[in-house]
């Protein structure tokens, strides 16, 4: 499920320097559980220990962590010179100069100044206080982003038992049309074989009226066991969405929605009733937004 939460929080070095610490935490939909952190490098060496942290109380989605120090410079040690690399350097012009006499001056500070790299400033190990501070603020905005995701969830559960309830409309309206068309078929059939049998007996037809052939194009109409069994998955659907906020029952809702689009599809291609044919599509799109809704289920 989707979601955004972010907090900002004010952290404080040994040495008395103060920074803000911007921290944002957003959820989208996903199969499976993926993340994406953007943290600064004083960070860097923690993103398992903070993919863990994800992981455990978001489950699947794919988070995005995106931790910003307005001030990264705090962490900084004292600028200090590279000697040896201006060593080398110096070493390196007195060497073009001996070996080109047309080169000549002096070097000045202010041309070392524009050498690269000759500064050096290491990072200093991140202050176990501002890590704690800063890893229990991204648990509480895990918890922040939980709430949100559960409050679209009672959303989705909404939306999934209007579609269910729209779903079993048509089923009702499909299951009414079936009784009445496929009483009119057998109806037709039996004046059929009665016919037959009357033409039978007065040319002397010694050749028995075969039924098989009728019989088997009425069971081919015949859609009971499908709605008999559409039905039983509609209610079983029914019974798994309110229990949505007991347990996680994406992939079973999912299943559940597959089996319906099944039964959904023999009905549709057995019937020879227009009615019947827009019940079912109209069924068919239901279920697809139900899918679709299912995605954002855990």
């Amino acid at each position: 499920m989707t979601g955004f939460v972010s907090q900002n929080l004010s952290i404080e070095t040994k040495s008395g320097e103060i920074s803000t610490v911007s921290i944002s935490l957003k959820s989208l939909n996903s199969r499976f559980f993926e993340t994406t952190c953007k943290l600064p490098y004083i960070l860097s060496r923690y993103e398992t220990d903070l993919v863990k942290k994800l992981k455990s109380h978001l489950t699947r989605g794919h988070a995005y962590l995106i931790v910003y120090i307005n001030n990264p410079n705090i962490f900084k040690n004292k600028i200090l010179p590279a000697n040896n690399l201006i060593s080398n350097y110096l070493t390196l012009i007195k060497d073009i100069k001996k070996n080109h006499k047309q080169v000549a001056g002096e070097i000045t500070i202010s041309d070392l100044l524009n050498l690269p790299n000759i500064f050096v400033s290491n990072e200093e190990n991140l202050d176990n206080n501002i890590k704690t501070q800063i890893f229990n603020t991204i648990e509480e905005l895990c918890l922040s982003l939980n709430r949100e995701r559960e409050r679209e969830g009672k959303n989705i559960k909404k939306d999934l038992l209007s579609i269910s309830k729209r779903i079993k409309k048509n089923i009702l309206a499909i299951e009414k049309e079936f009784i009445k068309s496929f009483a009119r078929h057998k109806s037709d059939v039996k004046k059929k074989i009665e016919l037959l049998e009357a033409n039978n007996l007065e040319s002397n037809n010694i050749n028995p009226v075969n039924n098989n052939n009728l019989a088997n194009f009425l069971d081919k109409l015949d859609i009971h066991e499908e709605i008999t069994r559409f039905n039983d998955h509609l209610n079983n659907l029914i019974l798994v969405i309110n229990s949505l906020d007991k347990k996680t029952l994406g992939k079973q809702i999912d299943f559940i929605l597959q089996e319906c689009n099944r039964e959904i599809n023999t009905m549709s291609a057995k019937a020879t009733n227009s009615l019947i044919s827009s019940l079912a599509i109209e069924v068919k799109v239901e279920i697809e937004k139900a899918r679709e809704q299912v995605q954002n289920i855990v």
